[in-house]
């Protein structure tokens, strides 16, 4: 009886002893959880910050591309003005060099 009152005394004993680490053990794995959850939350606030980022690079590209292609077409429009002005300016030319040889002639004549 002794024995088996001693062999019981030492089971409880072990089986404590392996409860509190149990126990240890449950709280750090708590800690770690709860440590993993915050990282989670801090993870998903720099992916939001991260993505609201894009989002405005995205945008300036856009409104950059809308401006690239704002500035094309008034370079083309001011370019297609400047061959009009060139094509009038050699029109008066030729007008003023006939103007001059017909007046050259008409003053010979008058000679």
């Amino acid at each position: 009886q002794e024995d088996a009152n001693t062999s019981k005394g030492n089971m409880i004993t072990d089986l404590t002893s392996i409860n509190a680490r149990l126990e240890q053990e449950l709280r750090v794995l708590k800690n770690d959880n709860a440590a993993q959850g915050d990282m989670i939350e801090v993870l998903k606030s720099t992916q939001h910050r991260l993505e609201q980022e894009l989002k405005v690079q995205e945008n300036a590209n856009t409104c950059k591309d809308s401006t690239i292609a704002d500035l094309t077409s008034t370079k083309e429009r001011l370019e297609q003005e400047l061959k009009a002005q060139e094509d009038a300016t050699t029109s008066k030319g030729n007008t003023i060099r006939e103007m001059m040889s017909v007046n050259t002639r008409l003053e010979q004549e008058l000679r």
